[in-house]
């Protein structure tokens, strides 16, 4: 799927964030504008922009997550730890509410947000989906 949406912006996947920003500001200026056309040529750039729209916010998402889990002490899970270990337990469940894909290690680090929240059936549910 993440090869389709570089595709609707007409980008290759090892493109830079900047490339991507860029290429996506300008398709949207573009579709943006020709969605007031009269008749086919503006029912297509509304959808053009709405598929626009979805591929960017996916790849964001993706690379987010993908630069996320690139270690447990160097990326996004160890933020998390941190706010854990610093008690700021509204912060570690706001970024753990920011993934989409749940892994193994998101489980466990929810179980502790639970656990340190008094949560005791909530923290062992996550626990075991974990292991």
């Amino acid at each position: 799927m993440t090869n389709e949406n570089y595709k609707v912006l007409g980008l290759e996947e090892t493109c830079s964030d900047e490339e991507l920003e860029a290429k996506y500001r300008e398709l949207k200026a573009v579709y943006s504008e020709g969605r007031f056309q009269e008749g086919e040529a503006g029912n297509e750039a509304a959808k053009k922009l709405t598929e626009l729209e979805t591929a960017y916010a996916e790849i964001l998402s993706e690379r987010r997550e993908r630069s996320f889990s690139t270690g447990a002490s160097d990326g996004y899970y160890g933020a998390i730890e941190e706010c854990i270990k610093k008690g700021d337990l509204a912060g570690a469940q706001q970024k753990l509410d920011e993934f989409n894909e749940r892994n193994a290690e998101w489980h466990y680090l929810q179980s502790v947000v639970f656990y340190k929240k008094k949560w005791s059936n909530e923290s062992k549910k996550q626990l075991e989906i974990a292991m």
